[in-house]
């Protein structure tokens, strides 16, 4: 009932192959760059449909022999994967969870993963962007947390708490193939799709979302971080952020930590690594970096560049010619 639409994925044939290397760089460049190995003496074929949109895609792939998949932090997104058909086992952050029909598993950017997928193992995977799922995430936690998303893997995808990540699928296949304009939604539709994500499959911030549903910000916080996001490029000090909204030092740090779970001077600089990230990604390949750091009140370029690489997987400048990589193939 909840798969009727995603026989729509078949539509769109990306591959179907028997060449090793062929195989490993169409998947690389739908899903993931990765390596991988058949483990018996079985003729290998491999199938790929699906479609993407913005920072989302949707994919059925399927492998008629046993294989060993493995892939680490050059992958950029979470895949979350739908086992129709099959059996696999999934490894990554020291743990391993069996999959088989019925059950979810996701692989996460910044752990190795290893994956060994059994004969005949049929998926569904949806692709979403890290910085998509941390842009989504920092809106329900209302801070910008410090540790890598984890999410849970070896649970039912078809349980009653989870059975409407499947009909949104179904109605993500639907609307792609049927609806006039799908672009004109495309992002709304993604930003929906990932807070359903974050709220329906557990991690390791399901209880704070939960927890900030039921609470109340103080207006001192408020205003506080209002100051801040305006006043970031002067590099304000946590004694004058505290003089405006009229509290204590003190109390303005001890409430940061309580409400949003960071010291005012990390949300600083989150806000910091958040408006520089949106000005590389815009900006062009001989503007000089570091007049984009001075401009929003950067002082220490090295700790800065090690911190933006660890948020976003990348370097800055390594940002900027991903940019310039995407308008070439546009």
């Amino acid at each position: 009932m909840y798969l009727s639409n995603l026989k729509l994925l078949k539509q769109f044939n990306l591959l179907s192959s028997k060449d090793y290397f062929q195989i490993r760089d169409v998947i690389g460049q739908y899903l993931c760059p990765h390596q991988f190995e058949v483990l018996n003496d079985e003729s290998l074929e491999v199938k790929l449909s699906g479609f993407s949109f913005g920072q989302v895609a949707l994919f059925e792939l399927s492998y008629n022999a046993p294989v060993q998949i493995s892939f680490g932090a050059e992958c950029q997104s979470y895949l979350f994967r739908f086992n129709l058909e099959g059996e696999c086992k999934v490894k990554y952050d020291h743990s391993t969870y069996q999959q088989r029909p019925g059950l979810l598993t996701v692989s996460h950017p910044h752990f190795e993963n290893r994956i060994e997928l059994q004969a005949k193992c049929r998926n569904i995977i949806l692709k979403i962007d890290h910085e998509l799922i941390n842009t989504v995430l920092y809106r329900l936690l209302g801070y910008i947390p410090q540790k890598n998303l984890i999410f849970d893997s070896g649970i039912s995808y078809t349980s009653e708490e989870r059975i409407s990540i499947l009909e949104t699928l179904n109605y993500l296949c639907f609307a792609y193939s049927n609806i006039e304009n799908w672009w004109q939604i495309s992002d709304s539709f993604s930003s929906y799709l990932t807070e359903l994500l974050l709220i329906k499959i557990p991690h390791n911030f399901s209880e704070r979302i939960a927890d900030k549903k039921n609470q109340l910000i103080p207006s001192y916080i408020k205003n506080a971080a209002h100051v801040i996001e305006q006043h970031y490029m002067e590099a304000i000090s946590i004694e004058e952020v505290a003089r405006l909204v009229k509290v204590s030092v003190r109390t303005l740090q001890k409430g940061f930590n309580t409400y949003l779970n960071q010291t005012p001077l990390s949300f600083m600089t989150s806000i910091k690594l958040d408006r520089v990230h949106q000005e590389l990604k815009h900006t062009q390949v001989d503007q000089p970096i570091i007049d984009i750091f001075n401009a929003h009140g950067v002082r220490s370029f090295g700790h800065f560049t090690r911190l933006y690489k660890k948020r976003y997987g990348c370097t800055p400048s390594e940002t900027v010619k991903q940019n310039k990589l995407i308008e070439i193939i546009s």
